[in-house]
């Protein structure tokens, strides 16, 4: 079993995991930056559902990486890779991108929090859990199976688990209109 860390990672999802049975096409909510990059806002998106949780928010990322359906602002440049999806107790999952990652990633505090904050909103969705395979609570972030380095991202501490930050989520533009 890989350890990165001082912790055990699970066995890394493929592409293609025999043990996770497909329940077919579901909508997710991926969480993009909004049209003027200054919140995050969940874009609908058909996601190949399984009964594994750690297949399902490696289906999530990989849309994520794919970017956004709508006028959208990505979060993710579509040069990354995701390495690796690990479940480990307690609801954490570990995810493990490419250096692209850091490459491609604007250095401003605004794009590292609608980054990591537009990443665990998606993963922490309760419709990507499955309740036989574990509910996802908070996300532990790996660059090239290492942990981040301190200067990325630049305006935030990846050295523990991120949990959700619902202030990062933009009002929908209804309530921006009429408040």
């Amino acid at each position: 079993v890989p350890r990165a860390a001082g912790f055990e990672l699970g066995t890394p999802v493929a592409s293609s995991s025999p043990a996770a049975r497909s329940l077919n096409a579901q909508e997710a909510l991926l969480f993009f930056g909004n049209p003027d990059g200054t919140g995050l806002v969940g874009e609908p998106r058909r996601i190949e559902l399984t009964t594994s949780t750690q297949q399902n928010c490696r289906n999530a990322l990989n849309a994520l990486i794919e970017g956004p359906a709508a006028q959208n602002t990505p979060i993710l440049s579509p040069d990354v890779r995701l390495r690796g999806v690990y479940m480990l107790e307690q609801g954490e999952l570990v995810v493990d991108f490419s250096r692209e990652l850091e490459l491609g990633h604007p250095k401003s505090a605004l794009a590292d929090g609608l980054l990591i904050y537009g990443i665990v909103a998606t993963l922490t969705q309760q419709t990507l859990q499955h309740p036989d395979s574990g509910t996802v609570r908070r996300v532990r972030f790996l660059l090239e199976g290492s942990p981040p380095r301190e200067s990325f991202p630049a305006q935030m501490d990846l050295s523990q688990p991120i949990h959700p930050n619902p202030g990062w989520l933009a009002a929908p533009r209804d309530a921006q209109r009429d408040g």
